[in-house]
């Protein structure tokens, strides 16, 4: 019997329409970080806005504001998860990386989640 359950927001003919424990805890992260704040109607304090942070300097303060981003919105969004303080935030020119290891309250294994939001540029011909 599952813990945990939501819809298969990934749903095809074949697939089931529901997921489970792990996945669904995986699919509500993944998610949390590709919702911005206010894109929801009736929840508009969901998400994570990371893309904010992509133009601010690749040094030790944005890390440190993107790890207490990410340590907020899933202290207050994701109770199911139980975050490992020692996890990964990467701050490059252009990419921010964000691996997680967390783990499940009565699943108690540990899991991992990576994350990554990059600049796409675009060419003009």
């Amino acid at each position: 019997m599952a813990i945990y359950s939501d819809i298969n927001l990934a749903y095809s003919p074949g697939r089931s329409p529901v997921v489970q424990d792990e996945a669904a805890v995986l699919q509500a992260l993944e998610l949390l970080f590709l919702t911005k704040p206010g894109e929801r109607l009736f929840r508009p304090k969901v998400g994570l806005d990371l893309e904010s942070y992509l133009f601010e300097p690749a040094d030790s303060a944005t890390v440190l504001s993107v790890r207490s981003a990410v340590d907020r919105a899933l202290g207050e969004q994701e109770p199911r998860v139980r975050l490992d303080p020692d996890f990964e935030v990467e701050v490059k020119e252009d990419t921010i990386e964000v691996e997680l290891r967390f783990t499940i309250p009565r699943i108690e294994e540990m899991r991992k989640f990576v994350s990554r939001v990059f600049v796409v540029s675009h060419r003009t011909p």
